[in-house]
């Protein structure tokens, strides 16, 4: 009964098409101008004030799992991550690698995925795991049984404001590449090998993370090489752009027919 419509994906738009006969226009969810990769002083506000958050992580020795090469340290305005020396502000040369990915923690959202694969892991890696859901306490759970060695996982709930600080911060995040699971219409939004990379399986996302994260953190040039396609991307695909385009001159036209 709608004057007009409007979808999120082209297998949408075709599956209205031909199954309801709606014809409906294509308007891409991409990320509004606040969630952009963060700068070097933002990251070190960031990571600083989450960095007792940060020391209860899940693992045998908490963060310490990660940092067994000297890179825990206790000295004001320093992190696991970023350092400050005077008024510059630098990324330490033996960080972790820092992975954050968002979940309602409901049961299509299996994040096994993540531990299947750790014990491959070559080098120090934190996934920080957001979200709130019914299936929370159930994963913890899981984590708290795991050997880890070398990664660390920590669960928390970011608010609307803190939630693009921290993913513009991670290695894996906003405005970053980014590995997805793969379905259907997944690639519309994910350009192989241009700003992300698709997986089917534990051992998959295994692979991508050793080849993504090989060299890390100066000589990663895989991971370079989609960060400059995330960039490149981002440029062109913003909200404010999609709505300008696709959702503005649909609605400027039904409300024309509806004042007619």
């Amino acid at each position: 009964m709608a004057n007009g419509s409007l979808c999120v994906t082209k297998a949408m738009q075709h599956e209205l098409a031909q199954n309801w006969d709606i014809k409906a226009d294509v308007l891409y969810d991409q990320p509004p101008e606040f969630f952009h990769p963060t700068t070097l002083e933002g990251k070190h506000k960031t990571t600083f004030s989450y960095s007792v958050v940060w020391t209860r992580v899940y693992g045998p020795l908490g963060v310490q799992d990660c940092v067994s090469n000297g890179m825990g340290s206790h000295k004001p305005d320093e992190t696991l991550f970023i350092t400050r020396a005077g008024n510059d502000v630098f990324l330490k040369p033996n960080r972790l690698a820092l992975v954050l990915s968002s979940t309602s923690w409901t049961p299509d959202e299996d994040f096994g995925f993540f531990w299947k694969q750790q014990k491959r892991c070559l080098y120090p890696r934190l996934f920080i795991i957001t979200g709130k859901g019914p299936d929370k306490e159930k994963y913890e759970e899981k984590i708290r049984r795991l050997h880890l060695k070398r990664v660390a996982f920590c669960i928390m709930w970011l608010s609307a404001e803190d939630y693009p600080l921290l993913l513009g911060s991670a290695d894996l995040g906003c405005g970053l590449s980014a590995c997805a699971v793969s379905y259907s219409c997944i690639e519309e939004l994910v350009k192989v090998e241009k700003n992300g990379l698709l997986f089917s399986s534990s051992s998959e996302l295994a692979d991508q993370l050793l080849m993504l994260f090989k060299g890390f953190p100066d000589e990663c040039d895989a991971l370079k090489k989609l960060r400059n396609g995330m960039l490149e991307m981002v440029l062109s695909a913003r909200w404010a752009t999609e709505w300008e385009e696709h959702a503005k001159p649909l609605i400027s036209e039904v409300i024309s027919q509806c004042a007619n």
